[in-house]
């Protein structure tokens, strides 16, 4: 039985605490057309005629014709391969299956807010419909994740508070980057690559706020990467058969910008003089990025002053910018694995109790941490608040307030994986053989981090996935 099923009461309806949605299926659940009024029904029987008619009518039209084509091709064209899996899936399927593995756990890296995770998949599953060199996907990855980042940075600066706009930054210009990087390896020209990132940014998704940092549920790993891949395969194949798209929906005065921040640099777009992959970004732990400054600062004091102090602490209270405060400043313990992962005070509570880092167990045994008696007693010390001084969600400052009434204050620095305190190649390899370790042997990790650092060098992507389907064999 689903969780949704063991959540129904005998009446069929749902016994999740009160939401919005909730009066809405009541009233579909409800619905007797022997109750309406007869001019509710006279009037939608004219709308359904005149909506078939509209159908029927645009089936003609070139555009729809050419629409059909390319969405024919999609069901019956080359197949794509998932990480871990033998089984091949259509284009677009593939790209969400690896991107929502990528990101179940919030370990994926942060280049240009989650870029990779979504420019990544969009461009293995292209390349490997196309039977694309290492090279070519190195290139379409290259494109995709600097266009995203340009995007990125020319509005984040400005962006208006998540109270005001409730879309998160990942969602749509992961979208057009990866559309970028598609178009390339389908070889597409240029005004055809325009039209794909164009294509892209107005089928995107909006990724929203409220379901990346309050109630997502399983659903939520889709939002940053998958669902962006995803429909950046289709707006690269839709470009492909001619089709086109807003063009100015970056700049237009109801377009992206205009809608999320209140001011843009268009030179950080057509002109950074960077390159952002030089810089990166990446995750030390598997959490929210919003989490990390705080999770380090915890793990610093542990080191500093002792897991005793930290344990019999009568308060600990960590500092965060106001942007995120509202996003990660939890009161009530995680209930899933996804909201572990985006839970301030669990992420710094697993730092207190001598944790090096959040790892993609601890959200995913959250129930065993939780029933632990020094896990409860850490959560119940710790509180988030606001500081007027932070801009960015790499600092944080923490008072502890010990048993003895002193308070202690510490600044944060940047966490690891921050730009000002970057992970290392060995920390990046480390990293790597954690995540593969049950599924690849130490040489076969190992052959692997080699190949990569060669991926140029390869005639096509299938060495990428035959150590994984090996596996997946086993």
């Amino acid at each position: 039985m689903s969780a949704i099923a063991e959540a129904t009461s005998t009446t069929g309806r749902t016994t999740r605490a009160p939401t919005l949605m909730l009066p809405l299926a009541d009233f579909a659940h409800g619905l007797d057309l022997a109750t309406l009024p007869a001019e509710v029904l006279r009037q939608s029987r004219l709308n359904i005629l005149d909506t078939l008619g509209c159908i029927a009518a645009g089936v003609r039209e070139q555009d729809s014709r050419s629409l059909i084509a390319m969405e024919r091709r999609a069901q019956r064209g080359p197949r794509a391969r998932v990480i871990g899996h033998e089984e091949r899936f259509p284009v677009e399927v593939a790209a969400r299956i690896n991107s929502y593995c990528g990101d179940v756990s919030e370990h994926n890296d942060l280049v240009g807010s989650h870029a990779s995770i979504a420019t990544l998949p969009a461009a293995m599953a292209v390349a490997d419909q196309c039977g694309s060199t290492g090279a070519d996907l190195l290139r379409a990855y290259i494109a995709g994740t600097e266009i995203v980042t340009r995007l990125y940075v020319a509005y984040y600066a400005w962006k208006k508070s998540y109270m005001d706009v409730g879309i998160a930054p990942p969602g749509i210009i992961n979208t057009i980057g990866s559309a970028a990087g598609c178009a390339m390896l389908m070889g597409l020209d240029h005004a055809a690559t325009l039209e794909a990132m164009a294509i892209g940014g107005g089928l995107a998704g909006w990724c929203p706020v409220g379901a990346v940092y309050d109630d997502g549920a399983s659903v939520k790993p889709l939002l940053h990467g998958a669902w962006p891949a995803g429909i950046a395969v289709l707006a690269a194949r839709y470009a492909a058969g001619g089709m086109t798209g807003p063009v100015a929906v970056l700049e237009a005065p109801m377009g992206l910008f205009a809608t999320l921040a209140t001011h843009y640099e268009a030179e950080a777009v057509s002109n950074p003089g960077v390159w952002h992959l030089a810089n990166p970004r990446r995750k030390y732990h598997a959490a929210c990025g919003y989490t990390h400054a705080g999770a380090d600062a915890l793990v610093a004091l542990y080191r500093e002053l002792g897991g005793k102090v930290l344990a019999d602490a009568r308060e600990i209270v960590i500092h965060v910018p106001f942007y995120t405060h509202r996003a990660v400043a939890k009161t009530q313990p995680p209930a899933t694995p996804t909201e572990a992962r985006f839970h301030l005070p669990f992420a710094a509570a697993l730092g207190a109790l001598g944790e090096d880092g959040v790892k993609p167990e601890h959200g995913r045994d959250v129930a065993q941490w939780l029933a632990r008696a020094d896990m409860q007693a850490m959560l119940g010390k710790i509180r988030i608040v606001v500081d007027e001084r932070f801009t960015h969600y790499e600092q944080c400052a923490v008072d502890v307030v010990t048993a003895a009434g002193e308070t202690i204050h510490r600044e944060g620095k940047p966490p690891r994986g921050a730009p000002a305190n970057p992970m290392t190649a060995e920390m990046v390899e480390a990293k790597f053989r954690a995540n593969v370790a049950g599924l690849l042997s130490t040489a076969e990790a190992d052959a692997y981090i080699a190949m990569i650092a060669d991926i140029e060098s390869l005639p096509d992507c299938d060495a990428l996935y035959r150590p994984f389907e090996r596996a997946a064999a086993l």
